[in-house]
């Protein structure tokens, strides 16, 4: 009975023991991101006498009209970014007068060569077409990690050819980016589809 009882209290302090002295496992959290409150969507229009359209652009954005290409003045005056401080991302603007059917089928062969850029690291490229009685274009949604995750063009076919890419200055990441260019997107498709050549 003796022994008995000793071998019941040593299990009792053995099965102590390991409880007792168990280490606590850390558990990582699951990575977050903080929340942005977007601003309410608003459009006023863009006009200026270097530039053959107008469109409307986002209240919450500035126009800054760029004088150097690479150290070089661009091929024309008309060429912008829309910067979103609030966002740390610009909307470069790349315009191109068209002369000939042979220099707009080289201006939209450059959209997708530019657009493509990007196919290694992006997930997806989505297409979607855009036709008004003003223009008709291509904006290219790329998933992924990718630099640029919208591009566009918008042309007349005969005279005008606009092409856009937006860019964030930070590492490019898609999960913490995605509300954001969910938001900028509809700014965009708004800009392509309010463009009016004069």
């Amino acid at each position: 009975m003796k022994r008995h009882s000793q071998l019941i209290i040593f299990t009792l302090i053995l099965l102590f023991t390991f409880t007792a002295c168990e280490e606590e496992v850390y558990t990582p959290k699951p990575k977050s991101y903080f929340r942005i409150d977007m601003p309410q969507k608003q459009y006023r229009p863009f006009a200026a006498n270097y530039c053959p359209f107008v469109f409307q652009y986002p209240v919450y954005s500035t126009i800054e009209k760029k004088e150097k290409f690479f150290n070089d003045a661009p091929d024309h005056p008309c060429w912008l970014n829309i910067a979103f401080p609030y966002f740390n991302g610009k909307l470069h603007l790349t315009y191109v007068e068209v002369d000939t059917p042979e220099k707009l089928e080289q201006s939209i062969n450059d959209a997708y060569k530019y657009s493509m850029k990007h196919v290694q690291k992006a997930d997806f490229i989505d297409e979607t077409t855009i036709i008004t009685d003003q223009v008709n274009g291509k904006l290219f949604d790329l998933g992924g990690d990718v630099a640029s995750s919208i591009q566009f063009y918008v042309t007349d076919s005969t005279q005008h050819f606009l092409r856009g890419s937006l860019y964030f200055n930070q590492h490019p990441n898609a999960d913490s980016l995605r509300p954001v260019i969910d938001f900028l997107r509809e700014d965009v498709s708004t800009l392509m589809k309010t463009v009016v050549w004069e």
